[in-house]
């Protein structure tokens, strides 16, 4: 009985060290949604997401478009009208995903969420080969700069995770 005793404190702690581990290697998750369609679908039930400035409430299928996995870069970048915008730079795999959702959903939005909070949100208004996404978010320019920043961190991480994973 002893021996169960002590292997269960040592697995204890263990768990509480995790949990108490060093939080810079967390990711904000940085999911993408596409509103779905008035009718709904039987196979995705999905959730409803309020942009924080404008009130805007969009339903999304439950399964984001691409997350922070398949982005490789992100910028914030000035747009003809003077807004401010995010590209965000994806890999092939999510580049094709969005181009073939761009081509089939013209005229949805698709929603930006950053940490949990939709942020932002862009209609899609053709086909995306490029692999570049583009989606403006609600809030100030100094808000988006420090979330640029720590996105462009997250990149680095998730980045180098794969490319770690790969080798």
């Amino acid at each position: 009985m002893p021996k169960y005793i002590s292997l269960f404190l040592t697995i204890l702690a263990a768990l509480l060290l995790t949990a108490c581990g060093d939080d810079d290697d967390t990711v904000k998750p940085m999911r993408f949604y596409l509103e779905s369609s008035a009718g709904g679908s039987a196979g995705d039930i999905g959730k409803t997401l309020s942009l924080p400035q404008s009130g805007l409430s969009y339903n999304v299928y439950g399964t984001p478009v691409f997350t922070e996995v398949d982005i490789t870069n992100v910028q914030m970048v000035q747009v003809a009208s003077g807004d401010y915008a995010l590209l965000f730079h994806l890999n092939e795999p999510a580049a094709r995903k969005l181009y073939r959702t761009s081509v089939s959903n013209n005229g949805r939005v698709i929603i930006f969420e950053y940490g949990g909070r939709p942020v932002g949100a862009r209609q899609l208004d053709g086909a995306i080969k490029d692999g570049r996404y583009y989606t403006f978010v609600e809030m100030p320019k100094e808000d988006i700069e420090k979330m640029v920043l720590e996105m462009q961190g997250d990149t680095k991480k998730m980045n180098e995770a794969t490319r770690e994973a790969r080798f």
